[in-house]
């Protein structure tokens, strides 16, 4: 006599839904994850998740081609600090302390700060 291999035991299926509930749920859980430290926040990131999830080649490629949110930022920052270093005039110190504070008063139009060599009395 041949083993019965195609029975239909209900704790076959019960075990088998389980198995398959806990690493979906593991699977969510580190794409969750992976997502959140690239930048994605909201409903892009269910919709990520969704799609790893469901279409995990889709999803990965999606994952891997498109810019991430945290080099959008990034490149954002980059720009502004690109900006700020171009509007920065940095001159050199070109002697004491004072007479380059008196300089810089100058430029923006203040009274200038007594020059230290020169004493009242």
């Amino acid at each position: 006599m041949t083993p019965d291999y195609h029975s239909s035991d209900p704790a076959t299926y019960i075990m088998a839904t389980i198995i398959t509930i806990v690493v979906l749920l593991l699977w969510a859980f580190l794409w969750w994850h992976l997502l959140t430290k690239s930048g994605y926040r909201g409903l892009s990131r269910v919709t990520m998740l969704f799609a790893m999830v469901c279409f995990p080649v889709i999803g990965f490629v999606l994952y891997v081609a498109t810019p991430w949110p945290l080099e959008k930022r990034l490149d954002k920052l980059a720009q502004r600090l690109d900006e700020i270093e171009r509007s920065v005039r940095c001159s050199p110190v070109t002697g004491n302390v004072e007479a380059e504070l008196n300089r810089l008063k100058g430029e923006m139009g203040l009274t200038k700060m007594k020059d230290p060599r020169r004493t009242p009395w």
